[in-house]
């Protein structure tokens, strides 16, 4: 029982309060207290100082306890230190406050004021982090006013996952790095003046290492297949099979290009080095930049034309085929990836098979559109049904019938457009979240209607409203027109800027039609 509770009221803890919770109460306290930010506090600042000093020690903290605060000051255990040197000592040097130095809270959420008082370092202004990448995003001005979501599709740079960013198998064999011959450093020329400067930096091939994964350890890049996907096996998902062809070991020579202890030869391409030497121009100098020959793939020799397999002819990979069945997942998207791990090509001195990557692409519906996780369709009513309410059918994408009901007495206009409610595409890898099926109506009017019905349309719908005629007005007819050709000296056509004849003179076309303008295009004889 501890006879005063003055300290731990002012750090806000309770007596029987552990030394790692007494710890994070003063830090909260000072930050709020510092009389750098709470120019008030400057008292009650100094009050959490003497009790943190008093409580962060174990033997002040005992004898606090068993005798209060008099105990403290007649005991040898004054309070008297600068309440700044406290603050240092918490902040600026963990470690040495009689507690752990190991703390649960870091100081990454220390304010810049605090670390200038507290005699710490500043933050650092580098990370291990990459350079940031910037994407703008053009947004309009009611957005900015009230605010809102956007969803933005961006590429970014991940560890392979395949490999789970080893660059090949794990434990697998490296190379000497043949761009920059094992040093780590490429080396650049670059003219200045009548001279060339030879300038050094990071190989990017190797990443200064000066050396990568063996090429026996290392995939070939994937293969991409296009695969043309129904709407409706997008929207309920399924299984497909497809043939593929891709590049194996040989296996009539087992992969090594010719019969067992055959004859070798210098390859032509690199003459026996392996190694591709190409030149680029930079200013008025030339830079030479070296590369694996493509050729006999960096080994410096070929088989002996005598002793090459009659199979793969040398190459020592043959094409092989394969049916493979690939699962479509339920709200695919157009696009969507699908990975077959290893079932890509094998190429010459490379265990490891490549991968096929089977890319989505979203068939034409005849009767519905995909916009996203939603669904667009058109559906055709008479004029009766837009004015009195109907009921049609609709067949949806997983065969099931769906019963759309207009009540009377709510007329739907030409081109109105209405929802279904969570009838759209479902949410790849989520089913249960799903978007939403619009509906545009297209209103078909008849072309032609009993005039003795017309007296009744007005009593119904309302009559018309009047013209006001002046008596100089010319009354015209209007004719019905679909396209077809009129007869007389017309010949309607569109006219487009440009348009020839087989002479390459420009032709005049009459009765042009005028869109965009009220006056005529310019016509040149």
């Amino acid at each position: 029982m501890v006879k005063e509770t003055e300290f731990y009221d002012r750090l806000q803890v309770s007596p029987d309060a552990s030394p790692d919770e007494i710890k994070k109460a003063y830090r909260k306290l000072a930050i709020k207290l510092h009389p750098d930010k709470n120019a008030g506090g400057a008292e009650d600042f100094k009050k959490i100082a003497q009790a943190y000093e008093v409580l962060s020690d174990r033997k002040k903290r005992k004898i606090y306890d068993e005798g209060g605060e008099e105990a403290i000051k007649t005991g040898g255990g004054g309070t008297g230190r600068n309440p700044m040197d406290v603050f240092e000592m918490f902040f600026g040097h963990r470690g040495t406050d009689g507690m752990d130095s190991e703390d649960d809270e870091d100081d990454d959420g220390l304010p810049e004021f605090l670390r200038r008082s507290a005699g710490g370092p500043k933050r650092s202004k580098t990370s291990n982090k990459p350079p940031p990448t910037e994407h703008r995003l053009e947004v309009p001005l009611e957005q900015l006013f009230i605010g809102g979501r956007r969803k933005l599709r961006i590429s970014r740079k991940r560890l392979c996952q395949s490999c789970r960013g080893r660059g090949g198998r794990e434990g697998g064999a490296t190379e000497k790095c043949s761009t920059c011959q094992g040093s780590g450093v490429k080396k650049m020329y670059q003219q200045l003046g009548m001279g060339m400067v030879e300038m050094h930096g990071t190989c990017t091939e190797c990443q200064g290492a000066g050396c990568v994964i063996a090429v026996a350890d290392s995939k070939p890049p994937p293969t991409e297949h296009r695969l043309e996907v129904p709407l409706e096996q997008l929207f309920i998902g399924g299984r497909r099979k497809l043939r593929i062809s891709r590049k194996r070991l040989c296996q009539s020579c087992r992969g090594r290009g010719g019969r067992e202890g055959g004859a070798t030869e210098k390859c032509s391409t690199c003459q026996g080095s392996g190694v591709k030497k190409m030149y680029q121009q930079l200013g008025m100098g030339m830079v030479e930049m070296h590369g694996t020959c493509t050729e006999c793939q960096g080994a410096g020799c070929v088989i002996a034309v005598a002793d090459r397999c009659s199979v793969c002819e040398g190459q020592k990979v043959a094409v092989d085929a394969k049916i493979v069945e690939v699962e479509i997942e339920a709200g695919a998207p157009d696009g969507c990836r699908i990975i077959l791990s290893g079932e890509g090509d094998q190429l010459p001195g490379k265990e490891a098979a490549g991968d096929v990557h089977i890319i989505l692409t979203e068939k034409e519906h005849s009767v519905f559109r995909r916009t996203g996780m939603d669904l667009d369709t058109d559906m055709e009513i008479n004029l009766l049904e837009a004015l009195t309410g109907f009921k049609k059918s609709m067949k949806h994408l997983d065969g099931r019938t769906l019963i759309l009901n207009q009540p009377p007495g709510f007329p739907v206009g030409p081109n109105s457009e209405k929802f279904i409610e969570f009838e759209g595409f479902p949410k790849l890898r989520n089913p249960y979240e799903r978007g939403h099926l619009y509906v545009t109506f297209k209103v078909d009017i008849p072309d032609n209607l009993d005039p003795t019905l017309c007296s009744e349309l007005e009593e119904i719908l309302g009559a018309r409203i009047p013209v006001t005629l002046k008596g100089n007005e010319e009354e015209v007819n209007l004719m019905p027109y679909e396209g077809q050709k009129v007869p007389g000296n017309g010949d309607r056509k569109k006219w487009e800027p440009g348009a020839r004849d087989g002479s390459g003179a420009a032709q005049e076309e009459e009765g042009f039609d005028f869109e965009d303008s009220d006056e005529p295009p310019c016509r040149q004889s």
